[in-house]
């Protein structure tokens, strides 16, 4: 009976994925089964070759599967592919998948960072983010000074991002940036970048990398 409903939930949500999304639209997760706003969740389609691809802008064609935002969630959508059933017959995932969903996660995340700088929706730089408040979360470049990184302790979450100050600095327009900060801003919770962030973060650790 269990695996019935497992599996009638699996249609509802593939169908759900299937409608164009609009603005609160809520997404349950293939793994957890948990319902979250569609920004907090990550997508993956199947592609008319039998591959599954991620599709980090929720705009590509296609039947879906979504799931959290989350390591965990991640992380067993990897060994268990669940939902992905559903979508009919799909490639086998290699470990290059996986490298390249890291690699676009990453690129997603710079770019949003980038766009909210250009929106003044950021505070960057260790002292700025050690005065400032309504901080939702901040993220350390992996090669931050330990001045900087003690800076920003007083802030609630602190992640360490691996991107170098460099790289950091390339994505907002400027030479070298070791710290950000997002605030609690609509604009900023409707790109769903604090998740996608801490989840980039939480990867690189668990991989044991430090890359940018």
């Amino acid at each position: 009976m269990t695996e019935v409903t497992v599996e009638s939930d699996l249609a509802e949500a593939i169908v759900e994925a299937d409608e164009p999304e609009k603005r609160g639209t809520h997404k349950r997760c293939a793994v957890c089964r948990t319902e979250s706003p569609a920004y907090e969740t990550l997508r993956f389609v199947r592609a008319p070759s039998g591959d599954l691809c991620f599709d980090p802008g929720r705009k590509a064609p296609g039947r879906g599967v979504s799931i959290c935002a989350k390591q965990a969630c991640v992380e067993k959508f990897r060994t268990g592919l669940p939902g992905v059933k559903a979508l009919g017959d799909v490639k086998p995932l290699e470990a290059e998948f996986w490298r390249g969903f890291d690699v676009m996660l990453a690129s997603d995340v710079l770019s949003k960072l980038g766009l909210l700088w250009r929106q003044r929706k950021l505070v960057i730089g260790a002292e700025p983010v050690h005065d400032a408040t309504g901080i939702s979360v901040v993220f350390v470049s992996n090669d931050a000074g330990s001045n900087a990184k003690d800076q920003v302790r007083n802030q609630p979450a602190v992640y360490s991002v691996p991107v170098s100050t460099e790289a950091l600095g390339h994505a907002l327009g400027k030479d070298r940036v070791a710290v950000v900060a997002l605030g609690h801003d609509d604009v900023t919770k409707a790109m769903g970048l604090s998740a996608r962030a801490v989840l980039w973060a939480d990867r690189a650790a668990l991989q044991g990398g430090n890359h940018g």
